[in-house]
């Protein structure tokens, strides 16, 4: 008898069954079957301050409870929703950052107008706050 699929990968997402100790797929208190969902946004590769090459891969993970076909909607979901992050944009500036995001969500649509609203007052407050030096007198 073959053995089935450890994981079935779709583009930059893939699905596993989570295992218990027994390597049995577990399920939750309802009885459902328990599934790994895995998106890899990237890889970033850069130079740490000591100047040795790094590198990092940038990952979303969730647990789905439910069927596979369950798993198979979140992966897409998931792809389709981290489509616009770029892995190597998280060395940049607070700022930056938070203005690009603002910007990519405004485009995707996915995030109520009113919410919206107030993730920016508040990571603009954030980036309002920057950590001061003491100057030599």
């Amino acid at each position: 008898m073959a053995r089935p699929k450890q994981r079935e990968t779709y583009g930059n997402g893939s699905v596993s069954p989570k295992k218990d100790s027994t390597d049995k797929q577990r399920r939750d208190k309802k009885g459902e079957l328990l599934w790994r969902v895995c998106v890899t946004l990237g890889t970033e590769h850069y130079v740490d301050k000591d100047g040795k090459k790094r590198r990092k891969q940038h990952k979303v993970q969730r647990a789905v409870h439910g069927t596979l076909a369950d798993a198979r909607a979140v992966c897409k979901q998931l792809s389709e929703e981290y489509e616009h992050i770029e892995p190597s944009s998280a060395r940049k500036d607070f700022e930056a950052l938070y203005k690009a995001w603002e910007t990519s969500m405004r485009n995707a649509n996915t995030c109520a107008p009113t919410n919206l609203k107030d993730y920016t007052t508040r990571l603009a407050y954030m980036a309002a706050q920057r950590p001061r030096t003491s100057s030599p007198a």
